[in-house]
């Protein structure tokens, strides 16, 4: 895992800034808040960014929730996250922001390893 996180060092140098540890947040010693943007989707590949966040968790299929937040919940953009994130290496899921079924947001989130937040213009 070491020699894994030296190569993605090398090919996003930047996230050694934006990788923020969470010490002292009773549960959260051991997460992370990694800030992008602008990843484009490219059909038929899995971003090595993505693979660099999938492989933060340690875990062989990690839970990992999106939250659409400025393009609420367009299903074109519901779309991209499950084309982007692979489901082969992880267990996807999504919160519906304005037709909402999850009652204990609080819970649900906790209970995944990666949540991914969507950006996207507000006007």
């Amino acid at each position: 895992m070491k020699t894994q996180a030296r190569v993605y060092n090398r090919c996003f140098p930047v996230l050694a800034d934006t990788v923020q540890y969470l010490p002292g947040v009773e549960g959260m010693a051991d997460r992370r808040i990694v800030t992008f943007g602008g990843m484009r989707a490219r059909p038929g590949s899995t971003p090595p960014l993505v693979d660099y966040i999938l492989s933060l968790t340690g875990k062989a299929r990690p839970r990992v929730c999106f939250i659409p937040t400025a393009t609420g919940d367009s299903p074109a953009t519901l779309t991209t996250f499950y084309t982007r994130i692979p489901a082969a290496r992880s267990e996807r899921t999504h919160l519906a922001l304005f037709d909402r079924t999850v009652t204990d947001i609080r819970a649900f989130l906790l209970d995944q390893d990666i949540i991914w937040v969507g950006g996207g213009n507000t006007a």
